[in-house]
């Protein structure tokens, strides 16, 4: 008796195991086709904190902290592209993550969107780290999410948005706050 028992436990068991083990979707064979990831992921981060509001400005010792915080902040996250606009403050926001992610930086120019849709259909599957301006973060969540948010003014914002490549438009957003 107790050996049935035993077996009629262990059946269930491995019939529980089987049913909870985790698929690879995107596992294949030869004659398979593999799926294609639907959606690209883009964090957005304004600069950090400058000098002064000329084109030429570097980033002040809270910004380089800021900077190097972001770096920290990214180490255990999947990187694959870093853009940036032409301006010092802003790759230099870009370069403590890039150089820990070994990624070159890959300049845009602010405010012309279509740039974004190509980036976003670069990376389908991936995630790209862009870093902008008050007024071009603000830009690009409003493009993709239809909202009319305004002029960031705080540093520590980041923004995870999830776009759906079938459509172009986000399926998801996550606001964080990374303070000094």
């Amino acid at each position: 008796m107790k050996s049935t028992i035993l077996l009629f436990s262990l059946g269930i068991a491995m019939l529980f195991i089987q049913c909870t083990e985790p698929k690879n979707n995107y596992a294949s064979t030869e004659n398979e086709q593999v799926s294609t990831p639907k959606s690209t992921t883009l964090i957005l981060v304004r600069h950090a904190e400058k000098w002064n509001d000329t084109d030429t400005s570097t980033l002040t010792p809270a910004g380089m902290k800021r900077a190097a915080k972001l770096a920290s902040f990214f180490q255990n996250t999947d990187i694959n592209a870093i853009y940036t606009t032409p301006y010092p403050r802003v790759r230099m926001t870009a370069i403590p993550t890039a150089m820990s992610k070994n990624i070159e930086l890959v300049d845009y120019v602010p405010g012309k969107m279509e740039e974004i849709d190509v980036m976003i259909n670069e990376n389908i599957g991936k995630t790209a780290l862009i870093i902008g301006h008050k007024n071009t973060i603000p830009e690009i969540l409003n493009n993709y999410l239809n909202t009319k948010i305004q002029d960031l003014e705080d540093h520590a914002d980041i923004f995870i948005l999830h776009i759906d490549n079938s459509n172009s438009k986000a399926n998801s957003l996550t606001h964080l706050q990374l303070d000094l």
